[in-house]
């Protein structure tokens, strides 16, 4: 599972207090930016679909966790126009993993059971994006401050774990003959 259900909502917060010279301290400006963000990041599901189908599953999906941990890194610390830029590399490797994630689970899940897993993804998926939330709050009672730089520590800290935990998929060897259209 990618980090995008936790950095979800911390990229507009960020983009509020780091970047007001580039949207004039306005609601406005910011949520133009964000989308931005998010829109870049749409399209490059597709260049992840396309790495899914030539590439092993697995190896996709680790390089993916991989690449987030600088560009994590990177925005706790960053500001201005660089922010923006690593802010849509960040969410884009992110969001570029998922065509990944459900083409494992379609090839790992039989099909009697695929409608229940995906339901359990997303479901996961909503709960890692709440906890992200609560972790931005905890670290503001903590400090008084978004200390930006543990958030997004944490969460290259969690895109290292969850790349470690993908090199326990199964091998290309041993992946199944795909099922027939049903």
């Amino acid at each position: 599972m990618s980090d995008f259900p936790s950095n979800q909502p911390a990229v507009p917060k960020v983009f509020a207090e780091r970047l007001n010279e580039i949207a004039n301290g306005g609601v406005f400006g910011i949520s133009i930016l964000v989308a931005t963000v998010y829109a870049v990041a749409g399209f490059v599901q597709i260049i992840g679909g396309h790495m899914v189908d030539r590439f092993p599953m697995r190896t996709v999906y680790l390089v993916g966790f991989v690449l987030q941990i600088p560009f994590l890194m990177l925005a706790g610390v960053l500001s201005g126009t660089k922010l923006v830029v690593i802010a849509v590399i960040m969410v884009s490797v992110s969001i570029g993993s998922l065509p990944v994630e459900n083409v494992l689970i379609a090839a790992y899940t039989p099909s009697h059971m695929r409608g229940f897993v995906f339901c359990c993804k997303f479901i996961f998926a909503l709960g890692v994006g709440s906890l992200g939330v609560w972790l931005e709050g905890a670290l503001f009672d903590f400090t008084g401050d978004f200390l930006w730089l543990w958030l997004f520590l944490i969460l290259a800290g969690l895109a290292g774990l969850a790349g470690c935990m993908s090199l326990l998929l199964p091998s290309e060897g041993r992946q199944p003959a795909p099922a027939p259209a049903e």
